[in-house]
């Protein structure tokens, strides 16, 4: 599971403590740790909330240093429950998170309409914070003008958005002649104050599965004119629109409108770009469609296959009617896939691949590796493979079916960024599943007779990455070269041609090869 840190933000008595309470009674109940820092507890007296403004900077230290040793302690998850109106008072929190490998949430919780939360101040003890009306109103005035900078594409104004941050010699803060930067965070929640109630029942529950999986890209609550716009989609017979078709509904403008939709697009990746006639539109995917484009595209079929068994079995039925008309076309002998007899061994290595987590792994021959970092499941030659990088930071392949155990390491996880170089070599050198890593690759010139030329000529199907078309002979024989990191990459390809591929260089290869047919052709007297 990723160490996660949650910054909220939101004016007071938005609902920011009730949440970070019930997300951390969530996870205590699963015996994973959790702390709320909030600069509110340094001014509670007497089990009061006293606010003094004199202190504020005072307290938030406090509460910085307490949230640090959280992090240093490796608390699962850590959250920050201030007010955050401004990027500046968030950043600190977001660099500590960073410091000591944390993903980092942002809960961006909207308010009331301003005067029905002032009402609810005064009226109501459980929304009673003590603070002024005057800081209230300035506070959810900045709240407003900031709000734009929760976007990561958003492009601060300094006039819009002044930079401002604490001066310590002047012990106040102090506006700068420059603009904000946006909001730093790796995933964000907005929660309109309508769907607060409905959040509260699910927040603990959803972040802690979300965390868990390492997808949060699904956890945003969509926003009023969201559901509008997606709402209209739903409407159309053919799910295509224009932005000029929801200005009456949202009143905004055609270029307003195009924004959002973008925003959208980015979200869920099931809107696209299309024609309406000479205007520019957007046609909303439904689940099969994307379903029956990702098949056609070849993109994960394991996946596609795992998803139908556990998706509507509606699903099968109209796969089945859409690929009917091939039915006559194609004939498989074989399985696409090898059968995976320990299906948890095989899930396990999923979850460590998705989370970017170490594993311990135990061959059937009791070698053992420590702190592995999974990289991919790899098929290759008829059989699963995971492609990982044991401790000695070598990239290594490993036959799934071989695996006895797979387990926890003591190390929990590892940022994404150290694995990419691996993902480069991976899929730049991997041939077959004895290719090794951590060699460097000798070259193999090999000669086709006449008999086989034809399936090696230059514009043929190549059998290795690496392969590579040289000349062509007057006699009709062909003469290629192959990369290879060990003989067994390429004798048992050299063996299925036999006799009519040669191994003209190098000489080593070629004796080894030569000694390999004696050794065979002495078995055979023999075993007369």
């Amino acid at each position: 599971m990723q160490k996660t840190v949650i910054i909220n933000r939101g004016i007071p008595a938005s609902g920011k403590s009730t949440i970070a309470k019930e997300i951390v009674i969530t996870f205590k109940n699963k015996n994973l740790s959790a702390t709320i820092h909030s600069t509110d507890d340094y001014f509670m007296v007497d089990d009061k909330y006293c606010f003094d403004e004199t202190k504020l900077r005072e307290n938030h230290l406090k509460n910085q240093a307490t949230f640090r040793e959280s992090l240093q302690k490796d608390i699962e998850l850590v959250i920050c429950d201030n007010t955050n109106i401004e990027p500046w008072e968030a950043l600190p929190y977001y660099e500590m998170a960073k410091e000591y490998d944390y993903r980092v949430i942002l809960i961006d919780f909207a308010s009331r309409d301003i005067q029905e939360h002032l009402a609810l101040q005064e009226q109501d003890p459980h929304y009673q914070h003590n603070i002024p009306k005057d800081i209230i109103l300035d506070m959810d005035n900045r709240y407003q003008n900031y709000k734009e900078l929760t976007s990561k594409h958003s492009y601060p104004n300094s006039s819009l958005h002044p930079k401002r941050e604490y001066d310590e010699k002047k012990g106040k803060i102090v506006q700068l002649d420059e603009s904000s930067h946006p909001f730093y965070y790796d995933n964000l929640i907005k929660i309109d104050s309508e769907d607060f109630s409905k959040f509260k029942e699910i927040a603990g529950e959803m972040i802690f599965r979300k965390i868990r999986d390492y997808d949060l890209d699904s956890i945003k609550l969509i926003p009023q004119h969201y559901q509008l716009i997606m709402k209209e989609f739903q409407k159309r017979p053919n799910k295509t629109l224009t932005a000029s078709d929801l200005e009456h509904i949202l009143t905004k403008s055609e270029k307003q409108i195009q924004r959002d939709i973008k925003t959208l697009q980015s979200e869920f990746k099931n809107i696209i770009d299309v024609k309406v006639g000479r205007r520019n539109g957007y046609k909303l995917i439904d689940a099969f469609d994307i379903f029956i484009e990702a098949f056609k595209n070849q993109s994960d079929l394991y996946e596609l296959f795992e998803l139908a068994k556990k998706s509507d079995v509606r699903l099968l039925k109209k796969l089945e009617s859409t690929i009917m008309s091939s039915a006559s076309v194609y004939y498989f002998n074989n399985p696409i896939f090898e059968f995976i007899e320990n299906e948890e061994t095989f899930n396990h290595l999923k979850q460590a691949i998705r989370n970017h987590e170490y594993r311990k792994i135990t061959f059937a021959d009791n070698d053992t590796s420590e702190e592995v970092k999974c990289l991919k499941l790899v098929f290759v030659d008829n059989n699963w493979y995971v492609a990982y990088v044991d401790s000695k930071n070598i990239l290594k392949l490993g036959r799934v079916t071989f695996i006895q155990k797979v387990s926890y390491a003591i190390k929990n996880s590892y940022q994404k960024s150290s694995i990419e170089p691996y993902l480069i070599q991976l899929d730049s050198k991997i041939q077959n599943s004895l290719t090794l890593f951590d060699r460097e690759p000798k070259r193999a010139r090999l000669q086709a007779t006449p008999n086989i030329a034809k399936y090696f000529q230059k514009n043929m199907k190549k059998f290795f990455k690496t392969q590579e078309f040289k000349e062509s002979h007057s006699d009709g024989s062909v003469i290629f070269t192959v990369l290879y990191t060990q003989e067994l990459e390429i004798l048992p390809f050299i063996q299925k041609w036999m006799p009519d591929l040669i191994i003209l260089e190098p000489q080593e290869l070629r004796d080894l090869y030569i000694q390999k047919i004696e050794r065979s052709l002495q078995y055979y007297k023999e075993s007369k």
